[in-house]
């Protein structure tokens, strides 16, 4: 009975052996023989008492199993360093960087400042206006009247100092024009007074025409025109004048209504005169 119990304790451990060699064999190879040793010696000596016949099964089933569990720890040993898979810890397979370049756009404003194109226009020294001639006056009155205007020639310096008796120290300069036919007294004078005379100028020229009213030998018809004529002055210019349509529709000339219509149309002389004497 005894013999069939070692038997079969020394099968169990054997195989407990092999079972434990299954998850490192390598490591635990020397582990199992020494182990296998230590408990086989433990039943031998315990059972030494049983006899001879135990202890010469003992060291047989010992030795043949022993063996087998050596030739089966060294196979799997073997079996499994073979197996083993060689380290194939990957490689660093970190993506390329694939961030993107700096691509900031190309400044596409450009510096439009505007060209500065305030030039210096310091306005040149103003030169006194050239004044105008008493002949540019008489030319604008002249152009007042249109087809009204009845003078058509030049008047001789003369004849206008025969007919206004001044003092020609007072004058600098003088243009007339008047009609060249009698059936007409239409006439202007225009005077440039020298500097500073012009209010003497004026006096003058009024107390002459106030003698040519008086002592003019005129038709009946042109009265009304002779009563209105007028000297003016505008600075250093004076003019007498003598113009104007013909009252076709009033026989009376001696009439108010006459003497309004010539006084209205010397006013167009005025004007003009006023407007040009600068």
């Amino acid at each position: 009975m005894k013999k069939y119990i070692l038997i079969a304790l020394a099968v169990g451990l054997a195989g407990t052996m092999l079972a434990g060699c299954g998850s490192d064999p390598v490591s635990s190879t020397t582990s199992v023989d020494s182990e296998t040793s230590s408990t086989i010696s433990e039943i031998v000596s315990s059972e030494v008492s049983s006899g001879s016949e135990v202890e010469s099964i003992v060291s047989e089933i010992t030795s043949s199993e022993v063996s087998s569990a050596s030739s089966a720890v060294s196979s799997s040993t073997s079996s499994a360093a073979s197996s083993k898979p060689a380290s194939s810890t990957p490689s660093s397979s970190k993506p390329a960087s694939s961030t993107p370049s700096s691509s900031k756009p190309a400044s596409s404003t450009t510096s439009s400042k505007p060209t500065s194109s305030t030039t210096s226009s310091k306005p040149a020294a103003s030169k006194p206006a050239a004044s105008a001639t008493p002949q540019q006056i008489c030319k604008a009155i002249a152009s007042a009247y249109g087809s009204d205007y009845y003078p058509d020639g030049e008047m001789p310096k003369e004849y206008i100092y025969g007919q206004f008796s001044v003092d020609t120290s007072l004058v600098e300069s003088v243009y007339g024009e008047m009609s060249m036919i009698s059936i007409h007294p239409d006439q202007v004078i225009v005077m440039k007074a020298a500097s500073g005379k012009g209010a003497q100028l004026e006096t003058a020229m009024k107390k002459e025409r106030d003698k040519y009213v008086e002592t003019a030998r005129l038709y009946p018809k042109d009265h009304a025109k002779l009563n209105a004529s007028k000297v003016v002055r505008n600075g250093d210019y004076v003019a007498f004048l003598m113009l104007g349509a013909i009252d076709e529709t009033n026989d009376n000339v001696e009439s108010a209504e006459a003497q309004k219509f010539a006084q209205d149309q010397i006013a167009i002389g005025v004007k003009a005169f006023q407007n040009a004497a600068k």
